[in-house]
């Protein structure tokens, strides 16, 4: 009895199936963007944010923000 070995192709076409049915279009396509790659340089946008700011300013800035 032979195996056939699946292409990641045709797996990844089956699992998109098999998701749909069970999960529904909806949750599937939310499941499937957790796995997406972001863009972008974190750090460096993290660093043009916060320009210079110590953890403590920010956390402040964060507190201020949330009582507007």
């Amino acid at each position: 009895m032979s195996h056939h070995a699946k292409t990641l192709k045709e797996v990844s076409i089956e699992a998109h199936e098999v998701l749909r049915e069970r999960l529904g279009v909806a949750d599937t396509l939310r499941f499937l963007n957790q796995f997406e790659n972001g863009k972008g340089n974190y750090t460096q946008e993290r660093d043009a944010t916060l320009d210079g700011m110590s953890v403590e300013e920010a956390a402040k800035e964060i507190r201020k923000s949330k009582h507007s």
